[in-house]
């Protein structure tokens, strides 16, 4: 008890210490921030039960953290007024725009959500460690790690400029959507996030995520996987520039829809914590221990070691040849009824 009271008193004063005092996107000075969701309440509320859904920590079952997280709250980051918030992501937060591909400057809103999520969490990690380095004596942790955050800072800052600019509709070029389908049930999850994929099918590295040098940048797949009220909209895109995941969407789409799924269920899991799941969902499925064992994946613990072949072992260890070693979410067999 007095150890979660602990970390709980870290984890809010470091908060306190990560928010700005002006709005990302308009550049305004701000006191108060929009509670932005990272991914579309309308998604969050086709899945809740009474009101809530289960998260990352149903599996991972850190101590200090609930088990599941209502509507309001989920996939929440405070970073921009709710000026800009009402305004700027208008067009993709509205479920009927996804009956036809989504436009270039729809995937740029999505990117630009994307972003932002990832800067708050950049810039909360980054107070955190500064706090657990007195706390717990973990300085060289925390050197290490503010490393890495302050690359990532500089590229994320890059592509959410790139982003706002295709998100006021004049370059719908910008995004190149590789993969889309619109599946005839509702999925049991929703997520939102740009991942940074380690590898492909054939285990060739598309991100050497443990490239410290400042001329090297990894890129993000964006995924989006968007539960509607009889159908799901599940779909991959890329900065149409970036050409480092030709390899891995051309594999993508020649795999049968099933393994495609499969694949792409694998990686929001084994990638990203911000995947919310139906309440509805069998609790034995969520008790699997290959699931749970994918879930407690993640680039932070592995790269907490950079020392030896740290790129082969993450490789290894994130290998989509373990795609049908954990239910697939995404199959008809767990649609929402």
């Amino acid at each position: 008890i007095e150890y979660n009271k602990r970390i709980s008193r870290i984890q809010s004063k470091a908060r306190q210490e990560a928010k700005l005092n002006y709005c990302y996107y308009c550049k305004k000075e701000a006191t108060s921030f929009c509670n932005s969701h990272s991914v579309p309440q309308f998604c969050l509320r086709r899945i809740a039960v009474d009101g809530k859904v289960y998260y990352a920590n149903t599996l991972i079952d850190i101590p200090f953290m609930r088990s599941e997280q209502g509507v309001n709250e989920a996939a929440t980051f405070q970073l921009i007024c709710r000026d800009c918030d009402s305004k700027i992501f208008q067009q993709y937060e509205d479920p009927t725009v996804y009956q036809v591909k989504p436009s270039g400057q729809i995937l740029a809103q999505i990117a630009m959500k994307n972003y932002l999520q990832m800067i708050y969490k950049r810039l909360h990690e980054e107070a955190l460690y500064k706090l657990m380095s007195t706390e717990f004596g973990l300085l060289s942790y925390a050197e290490y790690n503010h490393r890495i955050i302050s690359l990532d800072l500089l590229e994320y800052n890059s592509s959410f400029d790139r982003a706002r600019i295709g998100s006021l509709g004049k370059h719908d070029e910008w995004y190149y959507l590789c993969y889309y389908k619109k599946l005839k049930y509702t999925v049991p999850i929703a997520f939102q996030g740009g991942i940074t994929l380690i590898s492909d099918f054939e285990n060739n590295i598309i991100n050497d995520v443990y490239n410290m040098n400042s001329d090297y940048h990894t890129k993000e797949i964006h995924i989006a996987i968007f539960p509607l009220e009889q159908e799901s909209i599940v779909m991959l895109f890329i900065d149409a520039r970036d050409k480092r995941y030709r390899n891995f969407y051309r594999q993508l789409n020649r795999l049968p829809l099933d393994e495609q799924l499969s694949a792409i269920n694998y990686i929001v899991f084994s990638y990203s914590e911000n995947v919310y799941i139906s309440k509805s969902i069998d609790r034995s499925i969520l008790m699997d221990s290959d699931f749970v064992a994918t879930c407690k994946k993640s680039n932070i613990a592995i790269a907490s070691h950079p020392f030896g072949s740290a790129l082969n072992a993450a490789n290894a260890e994130f290998s989509l040849s373990k795609r049908n070693e954990i239910p697939n979410l995404l199959s008809e067999e767990f649609c929402l009824v």
